[in-house]
């Protein structure tokens, strides 16, 4: 569940009320990169150039243009899937 859900807070009550196992935000509607990283386990930090910064429990938006995440290709690397195609 999760997909459908906007903000924080609506997270808080799906978790609190439906005891959910898994939870699946969607960037485009729970306001966008920032409030996707504040609430999905994927431990995103380790493959970008800057982590995440919080301060007064609000996250700090980058001074770069675009959407603020740049990913470290090199650590993703390894685990690029390689696609076989037969001939």
């Amino acid at each position: 569940m999760g997909e459908n859900l906007h903000t924080i807070y609506e997270f808080g009550f799906a978790c609190d009320q439906a005891r959910l196992s898994y939870i699946q935000p969607d960037a485009s509607n729970c306001g966008g990169i920032t409030g996707w990283l504040e609430v999905h386990g994927f431990p995103i930090d380790e493959y970008t150039t800057r982590p995440l910064v919080i301060e007064n429990h609000r996250a700090v938006a980058p001074d770069t243009a675009e959407i603020g995440v740049t990913f470290n290709w090199d650590k993703l690397k390894p685990h690029e899937a390689l696609r076989k195609i037969d001939k």
